[in-house]
């Protein structure tokens, strides 16, 4: 059983958008686990099997209980039932309580399918007349993560003691990223600039909450509070930056 479960529509896009949550779970004693739907085969720069190798390499930095690529066709992920069936069989092998998911926006029609493949498995996974050989399942929560599109965050997690880590398992795929001597094409993640700009997304949602670097999430529903007094005041209360205090 895992109790995170990342979903990614190529290999590095949860490295790039929300591997620090992975890592600050992981600290605490959580199972955390990414699922590719693509081998990224279509991508302008590297090949199959370097992307593998360069997954591999991530996996091991981020301490992964479990990772597997599912192998859909990268630039061809749909919304299609048997698609889709390949998701229900993880997530009923896996039985996450947390789905992570590629936020619904994106200017990559991959990251769009897959959020809505993700979403529909997660429901089907409970149904208990779909019939896979296995129990039904349906994870307590869904959470979306930005990609290239932002969006105002329900939350957000304060990542700071595991940024530089995250930023190391990022930089496993070097095929992808700015390398001088390289004479494969340019792309918009292999510009020198890009990393300042995953930086200064990190910050920015940092701010927020008064740390230095944060990741964000939405959750499409409505949180609950067990107890308002002790989440506003207690040794975890949320800091309010404009103030350097507890809200």
């Amino acid at each position: 059983m895992i109790d995170m479960l990342a979903f990614g529509p190529h290999p590095d896009d949860v490295e790039i958008c929300c591997a620090g949550t992975l890592l600050k779970l992981k600290a605490a004693g959580a199972r955390v686990g990414v699922v590719d739907l693509t081998a990224g085969e279509m991508g302008t720069r590297g090949t199959r099997e370097i992307r593998a190798a360069e997954c591999a390499a991530a996996s091991e930095m981020l301490g992964l209980d479990h990772r597997q690529c599912l192998d859909l066709g990268d630039g061809h992920l749909r919304e299609d039932p048997l698609a889709e069936l390949a998701l229900v069989r993880v997530l009923r092998e896996l039985r996450p309580s947390i789905v992570l998911s590629p936020w619904g926006v994106d200017d990559h029609p991959d990251h769009e399918h897959a959020a809505r493949m993700v979403r529909n498995a997660c429901f089907r996974s409970g149904m208990a007349r779909l019939d896979t050989g296995q129990e039904p399942h349906r994870p307590r929560a869904l959470l979306s993560y930005p990609g290239r599109r932002e969006f105002s965050p329900s939350f957000v997690v304060d990542i700071p003691p595991f940024w530089e880590r995250r930023m190391e398992a990022a930089r496993c795929y070097t095929s992808q990223f700015h390398n001088p001597d390289s004479t494969e094409p340019a792309t918009a993640i292999s510009s020198p600039d890009f990393w300042h700009y995953i930086q200064a997304r990190a910050m920015y949602y940092g701010q927020l909450v008064g740390v230095r670097y944060g990741e964000a999430f939405h959750y499409e529903g409505t949180l609950c509070l067990d107890n308002p007094l002790h989440h506003f005041t207690g040794p975890d209360a949320p800091v309010d930056p404009r103030q350097g205090r507890p809200a």
